[in-house]
């Protein structure tokens, strides 16, 4: 049985090595790259490599041709940015001294926490930055509602117990919302999901103290909305905790028992904040709007 059509040839002793020249030639001039802290110098690398990958042209070597062009691609979009270009740099700096140390245990080790890095680059990379402390994304989340151009901030809040939003960082959160209100800097809505133990079906109003928070914040101005969690039971994929901060990005809220934030996911994906907008539309079908001082008033 004849098992090959072709005549099976060796690399020519000459091919080799231009090969392993060239492959050197580029481990030196990626070197150089790395060691550069000017935009010329990576300029004149990028033009060399270019160079490289013209000879490469001449020679059988398709995997390298093929990945070339991507390389150079993505050092061109590093050049334009100093600040990561400076990350690059560093990160390319402690990776080949990982390399140098030969201790399997370490190696190991630091595999574990290099794939953690690369999580939370590809975590980055879709727009997203996690917060798993409640202090860490109270700044960012003040950082947000302050910034140039925001002027609508829409809020969802499932609260299933009596203590959501009652610590101190959470404190300075709803103050913080009444403050940007009544300065007309931004304008806010709120829509509260309320769980049924919470909202007893023959009572007008939730209760206390989630009653006082949901009230303090319509006397600040602050347009708040209620619907039973029950009333949902229908659309369960409405039933979320989450904040979308004009058009600019959402952020997705995680809570413990004791109603204390467990994790914060910010979004500026267009995508994710466009599919919260749809579920906001949603929601206001369903809610009653709360009156300061009052009760509720169905529109």
């Amino acid at each position: 049985m004849k098992l090959c059509s072709f005549p099976l040839r060796l690399p020519k002793p000459q091919r080799l090595s231009v090969r392993s020249g060239l492959l050197m030639t580029i481990l030196f001039l990626t070197v150089l790259l790395t060691a550069a802290t000017t935009v010329e110098l990576q300029l004149l690398w990028l033009g060399l490599l270019m160079c490289v990958a013209i000879v490469l042209q001449w020679h059988d070597e398709p995997r390298i041709r093929e990945t070339l062009p991507r390389v150079v691609k993505q050092q061109l979009q590093l050049a334009t940015d100093d600040g990561l270009q400076n990350v690059h740099q560093q990160m390319i700096t402690e990776l080949i001294r990982v390399g140098e140390c030969s201790d399997p245990l370490f190696r190991g080790l630091a595999d574990e926490q290099l794939q953690r890095a690369v999580h939370n680059l590809q975590t980055l990379g879709r727009l997203t930055v996690e917060y798993d402390s409640t202090e860490a994304w109270r700044v960012a989340y003040e950082q947000l509602l302050r910034s140039p151009g925001l002027y609508q901030y829409r809020s969802v809040s499932h609260v299933e117990t009596q203590n959501y939003w009652q610590d101190g960082p959470a404190r300075q959160s709803t103050l913080l919302n009444m403050e940007l209100q009544q300065s007309g800097m931004v304008i806010i809505e709120r829509i509260v999901i309320v769980a049924s133990h919470l909202w007893p079906k023959d009572a007008d109003v939730p209760e206390e103290p989630l009653h006082s928070w949901i009230d303090e914040q319509a006397r600040a101005g602050i347009q708040i909305r209620l619907v039973r969690e029950r009333d949902l039971a229908d659309e369960r994929e409405l039933v979320n905790d989450f904040g979308i901060y004009g058009s600019r990005a959402v952020g997705l809220q995680r809570v413990d028992a004791a109603g204390r934030t467990s994790q914060f996911r910010l979004s500026f994906n267009f995508e994710d904040v466009c599919r919260a907008e749809r579920c906001w539309q949603q929601l206001l079908l369903h809610t009653s709007r709360h009156r300061a001082g009052t009760g509720l008033q169905r529109v």
